[in-house]
């Protein structure tokens, strides 16, 4: 299970637009991340938008409903974060992750695959909230082979 601190979650300052946000692989300096991030519209939530960008390995997807709270999206993109640094994860293609929709297990080759996150607030309590994971075929074999959780 992935533990998030919610004074570690990034203030994104997103449109109330279905979009998907990017976002490269970063670099640390003096101890904090820096990622280059950048928004897209798209005309609905789907995962359409977001499949023809698969398996590029510097970037990381997140599928933003224009339903969804920021707070729900910031979330989904941390865990984005978390998946693209991992040591289990880091070498396989990009991720794409949303929190705000539900994904099919099984749509084609490709898989929905859920990532309980636990959210800890200020004041010590937690909330388990669900984020979905969209894994290509190429993404979905490797993280096969590489025995992750």
């Amino acid at each position: 299970m992935i533990r998030i601190q919610v004074s570690d979650l990034p203030r994104l300052d997103l449109p109330s637009l279905n979009g998907i946000i990017i976002s490269g692989r970063g670099q640390t300096t003096d101890g904090n991340r820096h990622v280059c991030l950048s928004f897209e519209l798209t005309g609905d939530s789907s995962t359409r938008h977001v499949r023809s960008r698969a398996d590029q390995s510097d970037q990381c997807l997140v599928i933003h409903p224009n339903v969804v709270p920021v707070q729900v999206t910031a979330i989904a993109f941390a865990v984005g974060r978390w998946l693209m640094d991992a040591p289990c994860t880091r070498e396989l293609p990009g991720p794409i992750v949303t929190s705000g929709a539900v994904l099919p297990a099984h749509a084609g080759e490709w898989r929905g695959i859920t990532r309980q996150v636990t959210v800890v607030d200020d004041d010590s309590t937690e909330n388990t909230v669900t984020v979905w994971e969209l894994m290509s075929p190429r993404r979905y074999r490797a993280w096969l082979s590489a025995e992750c959780p």
